[in-house]
């Protein structure tokens, strides 16, 4: 939630999140993925926003590697993600 120009949490939290990997080699997948929640100081004020958007999961020799674009609701903008994972 906003403050001035900061974001800070809320007293209460609502995330889910979806996502559907395809396998291309051993090593590498593409991955597509629906993302819906927000943060908020009340039950009442939570209003959940979604994201979505593909990307690339590659097995490297350190781990995991996921490189997104994603969409996010509330902004209308596309970013890139990049998080070093852990395989399940």
């Amino acid at each position: 939630m906003p403050l001035g120009q900061a974001t800070v949490g809320g007293r209460f939290l609502a995330v889910a999140s979806v996502e559907y990997q395809h396998p291309i080699t051993r090593d590498l997948a593409v991955a597509a993925f629906y993302d819906r929640g927000n943060a908020a100081d009340s039950r009442r004020a939570l209003q959940t926003v979604a994201g979505w958007g593909a990307g690339v999961r590659w097995r490297t020799p350190v781990g995991p590697l996921n490189l997104d674009v994603a969409r996010g609701e509330a902004t209308g903008e596309w970013r890139l993600h990049v998080a070093i994972g852990v395989l399940f």
